[in-house]
């Protein structure tokens, strides 16, 4: 971690009080899912008591907030395995969805806003990510892409691309090096503190629902609660910026090649006037 090349920002983030205005704002904006969390408690109905609890809710985001500590009961997870492909009696090809309190969605949403207000402001994320930014997509990483190659053509110079996915990546997320660059780009002391108490000590069972063939009753298993090590929940608000910060530096550290990036995806497009010179610029970088 200490070896690493980083771009550090001088400015430190501050967070601006809740307004009550601004948490109606957020539950209007919910997306009326009727999956919930632990507590039972889905999209619909806060929206329907929203003038009665919005001042409640305010109280305890901006209690949070000033006092660098999420919440410990909405750290609970509920996960249930949704399969991605292959054999679907082989664990590996599950992915994990966590189905989080809708009140945690809630503040989680209310820091987004100020972290990415902050992170815009001050130019954080590199321009080659195309995930989860505003005005890029999957088109604009595909635009890049192809214009790489396009002037590799015009150039008239060898080209070969490198692709990586990295597998489980939200799972696997080490909170030391996350809190650590969130520190080098401004998101310090209080708020950093914030981060660490939302991250740490988080807790999660799984669900699973499985229907007999022969009598086709369904059942539901779940496991005891567990505490997790690390990683960042699937299907929480904070968790896609928090993972684009973490790997953001990760162009900087690439010596050779033009690198394009959509959240845990990436190619580097690598150049050499002699085809066999490529081997040897493929080694530097790996």
């Amino acid at each position: 971690m200490i070896n690493l090349k980083i771009h550090t920002c001088p400015q430190t983030m501050l967070i601006n009080p809740v307004s009550e205005n601004e948490v109606e704002k957020v539950i209007k904006n919910l997306k009326g899912k009727c999956s919930s969390g632990f507590d039972g408690v889905m999209d619909p109905i806060l929206k329907k008591c929203v003038q009665v609890i919005k001042k409640q809710l305010a109280d305890i985001c901006n209690t949070s907030f000033a006092s660098g500590t999420f919440p410990e009961t909405l750290k609970i997870a509920i996960v249930e395995p949704l399969h991605k492909k292959g054999n679907t009696g082989e664990v590996q090809n599950y992915r994990p969805i966590s189905f989080l309190s809708v009140f945690s969605k809630i503040t989680e949403k209310l820091m987004y806003c100020r972290l990415m207000s902050f992170v815009t402001k001050n130019n954080i994320l590199n321009n080659v990510q195309h995930g989860f930014c505003e005005c890029k997509s999957t088109e604009t990483a595909t635009d890049a892409f192809l214009e790489n190659i396009q002037k590799a053509v015009e150039k008239k110079v060898n080209l070969i691309g490198i692709f990586f996915d990295l597998s489980k990546a939200y799972d696997v997320l080490d909170h030391t090096i996350l809190l650590f660059k969130l520190d080098a780009y401004g998101i310090r002391g209080l708020v950093n503190q914030w981060f660490k108490s939302y991250l740490g000590n988080r807790k999660q069972n799984v669900e699973i629902n499985y229907t007999e063939n022969t009598s086709r009753i369904s059942e539901k298993f779940k496991s005891t609660l567990k505490e997790t090590k690390g990683g960042i929940p699937q299907g929480s608000v904070l968790g896609p910026v928090l993972f684009l910060l973490c790997i953001n530096d990760l162009p900087i550290n690439i010596q050779r090649g033009r690198i394009t990036q959509f959240p845990d995806n990436m190619n580097t497009q690598i150049e050499a006037t002699i085809a066999n010179m490529l081997n040897e610029t493929i080694k530097e970088v790996m």
